[in-house]
């Protein structure tokens, strides 16, 4: 199939499948005897595709699905590594939610807090935040 099946089949844009080609996270077929060298799209790409979408979803960033696929690549495929990494992204997940969770506190206290000029009561605990 063309790129723009692709793109229905997949649901990503027709821009983006070709920016996850040109940094390796996809390598379509080139047609160049019947449609010019116009991309082809066979199976294998677009369960690629959906994998990234799905990867995606769990947080990862392209980088790290790039990573994650050069591992299942190496001749020496091995479970642990991918669990290691794995285990990396939950624990940056973790972090990110601790984060997340003293960014709600912070806000929340403003809020009950707030009374007449309730921007400065924001800018004032953002700027002891940033100040921290």
């Amino acid at each position: 199939m063309l790129i723009a099946e692709a793109a229905i089949e997949t649901g990503f844009s027709k821009d983006t499948i070709r920016y996850y080609e040109k940094i390796g996270l996809i390598e379509p077929e080139r047609d160049n005897q019947r449609h010019a060298g116009y991309r082809r799209f066979g199976s294998a790409e677009i369960e690629r595709l959906r994998k990234i979408r799905g990867l995606k979803e769990f947080g990862f960033t392209l980088g790290e699905i790039k990573a994650l696929f050069e591992l299942k690549l190496t001749s020496k495929y091995e479970c642990e590594s991918v669990n290691r990494f794995v285990a990396k992204k939950i624990s940056d997940i973790d972090r990110k939610i601790i984060e997340l969770r003293e960014a709600r506190s912070r806000l929340e206290s403003a809020r009950k807090r707030c009374v007449g000029e309730c921007a400065d009561t924001v800018e004032t605990n953002s700027h002891r935040q940033s100040q921290a």
